[in-house]
């Protein structure tokens, strides 16, 4: 079970961003590693937001099961917890520290992107909250690197990434093409309203359906 915050903040808490990866960012990662036929593998950062380290003294109330010196005794929170505001930003602060103090340089245009130049190689990461893709022409540096990050928090090496953000990536190394589609996350949505078993439309509308101008009812201005 994993432990959520209802808490109390100082009330000098200064504003929390989300620093998330932008889609548009990631178009243009996807578009540069087919143009220059580079490897592309993903990492998963095991709850995330629990190596954040907190600035702000923050209190919790006391989990159930979990009670210690009764009822009017609560937590004082040193690390952030998932249901925090601050969650996202200290877990983001966190990350940016290790990587560029392992040589990494954030993006000025997206705090999300990060670089490193590795001997003859640069390696890419985007970072979209627990989700990291590597991109390298090197393979031998994209290991190196999966390596580097798995020391820093803990993480499962995705391999080859195929599945990011709801797309699935479909690589086609001989054309030099890469492909976003999102035909799982539409079925799951087809599913979730109980239309599995509906049958297929090219169009919402009827083909016979015939629109003029006149014969209708003007609209209100």
């Amino acid at each position: 079970s994993r432990a959520t915050s209802r808490c109390q903040a100082n009330p000098s808490e200064v504003g929390v961003q989300d620093q998330a990866g932008r889609h548009t960012t990631l178009r243009a990662l996807l578009a540069f590693v087919a143009e220059e036929g580079m490897h592309l593998h993903q990492l998963d950062v095991k709850t995330a937001f629990l190596n954040g380290k907190l600035e702000e003294d923050i209190y919790m109330v006391q989990p159930p099961g979990y009670e210690k010196g009764g009822p009017q005794m609560v937590c004082h929170l040193q690390k952030a917890l998932y249901g925090l505001r601050q969650a996202p930003c200290a877990w983001y602060t966190t990350l940016r520290g290790k990587l560029e103090g392992v040589g990494f340089r954030a993006s000025d245009a997206d705090a999300s992107s990060f670089v490193l130049e590795k001997s003859e190689h640069k390696v890419f990461l985007l970072v979209y909250v627990d989700d990291i893709l590597v991109a390298s022409k090197s393979e031998q540096a994209v290991r190196d690197v999966k390596q580097l990050v798995g020391s820093l928090f803990d993480v499962r090496d995705l391999g080859e990434a195929r599945f990011f953000l709801g797309m699935e990536i479909t690589r086609d190394w001989e054309k030099g093409s890469i492909k976003l589609s999102q035909h799982k996350a539409v079925s799951n949505i087809i599913m979730r309203f109980g239309m599995g078993e509906a049958k297929l439309s090219s169009t919402p509308m009827s083909t016979s359906t015939r629109l003029s101008k006149r014969g209708s009812k003007p609209l209100d201005k």
